[in-house]
């Protein structure tokens, strides 16, 4: 096993002790294991086996990512380190649907004479296959013998993302014709079992050594719920924000920090009931607040970092899965579905942003029948058995990924476990319902 206390120094973290997954990821890399998949829960501390990478190699490092609030928040982070990183991006209309038009027309958006100096590059997939910046970058021997190794983060979006929606996530397969002998590493907080084949064929890895630790936080109570009956769509949303939102006005400060997961189309209209009831506020006297794609990136970076404080002014922030990914928060206590996600590794990504810090946290999700019919689209058979467990959701939860539940007491478990559970403090709480 390789020493990585002075790695970790120069980083500017002489005081963090890896994990053991950590240090098994870290010893593949330096062994120069060509396909690693490590499939770490969320908070383990991902991130930090890319930032250490290239200190370890003593190279240059290439971070492909979905986001660029994952990748803004990460050069943010190394500016004080002895990383010097840069994010290779694009600009132009991005890339949606992937016809030739878009692709026509990105730019990488800096001067790839300088990325050399670049110890830690964070791009999208479109800077590097969908721009001539890009292209003459992997024609580049000088560039592509620099590389030490390429983690591809979040890894499990690729096999979607890649067949409609930005298809250049399908060319990173192709990276070891351009990066031969360079080890890959997939990194991914959510990936089960079962798909686990999908996602090593998705990003070209043939054989990779697995490295898996338990997804289970156990500081997180999981509630399920079924919606109240409604044949109004729009009612059966309102019957959960408008609740949540009164208790929000109510409470001020004692409410705790809530990431609120709905479909857009439905997120509006939340906002603009809280901007009735809080008598339309400033953007800087706002409690709650908005996390999407397509919004305002002023907007969105405000909303961020005052969720990073340990006590933000914003308590409920309305979001969609874009903040499942890559978004840190130690202050967030709750997380609440108003409707399932299409499967049981997005719900795990997604309530994976509460209680990051260790404290207590909640994970609600409401449901209907009509939310898990088998002909909604995309829609996993993981979640739908999710949703219907009768017994301890955690372990079947778990049982997705291969491991066992720990002994977690009944009341602090899940609500099956609650409901059933025959402590003292348990059946306190029965009497006092």
């Amino acid at each position: 096993m390789a020493d990585y206390e002075i790695p970790l120094r120069r980083l500017g973290h002489p005081d963090i002790i890896l994990k053991p997954k950590q240090i098994e990821v870290l010893d593949e890399i330096v062994k120069g294991t060509l396909e690693t998949l490590a499939i770490l829960p969320t908070g383990y501390g991902k991130s930090l086996l890319y930032q250490l990478a290239p200190l370890i190699l003593d190279g240059t490092v290439i971070v492909f990512s979905p986001l660029s609030v994952i990748q803004e928040e990460q050069v943010k982070e190394l500016k004080a380190s002895a990383l010097k990183s840069c994010i290779l991006n694009t600009r132009g209309r991005l890339l949606t649907a992937g016809n030739e038009e878009d692709i026509k027309d990105l730019k990488c958006d800096i001067d790839t004479s300088d990325i050399s100096n670049c110890n830690l590059i964070f791009a999208h997939p479109e800077a590097f296959f969908c721009t001539s910046e890009g292209n003459d970058l992997l024609d580049s021997s000088s560039f592509t013998s620099s590389v030490k190794a390429i983690v591809i983060d979040e890894c499990h979006k690729v096999a979607d993302w890649g067949k409609s929606f930005r298809k250049a996530f399908h060319h990173l397969k192709e990276l070891p014709g351009f990066f031969p002998g360079v080890p890959r590493l997939g990194l991914s907080a959510t990936v089960t079992k079962q798909e686990e084949k999908t996602v090593t064929t998705s990003i070209g890895m043939k054989n990779p050594k697995v490295i898996r630790e338990s997804p289970d936080r156990e500081n997180i109570y999981l509630d399920i719920r079924l919606k109240e009956a409604s044949l109004d769509i729009y009612e059966a949303y309102e019957n959960i924000y408008k609740p949540i939102c009164d208790n929000l006005l109510e409470n001020g400060e004692n409410f705790p920090v809530t990431l609120l997961f709905m479909p857009l189309q439905y997120i509006g209209n939340a906002a603009a009931y809280c901007k009735h009831i809080f008598k339309k506020p400033t953007l800087e006297s706002c409690v709650y607040g908005i996390l999407c794609s397509g919004q305002d990136e002023s907007v969105k970076n405000y909303v961020i970092k005052e969720l990073s404080c340990e006590n933000p002014r914003i308590k409920l922030v309305f979001c969609t899965s874009v903040v499942g990914m890559g978004f840190n928060s130690p202050s967030i206590t709750r997380v609440i579905h108003a409707r399932p996600p299409r499967s049981l590794s997005d719900y795990v990504q997604e309530i994976g942003r509460a209680g990051r810090s260790g404290i207590a946290a909640k994970a609600v999700l409401y449901y209907s029948n009509r939310d898990i019919a088998a002909n909604v689209v995309d829609i996993k058979p993981d979640i739908i058995g999710f949703c219907r467990e009768k017994g301890c959701i955690r372990e079947y939860l778990l049982q997705q990924y291969g491991f066992e539940k720990s002994a977690v007491k009944g009341h602090i478990c899940c609500y099956n476990c609650k409901r059933l559970c025959s402590c003292i403090e348990c059946e306190m709480l029965r009497i006092e319902l």
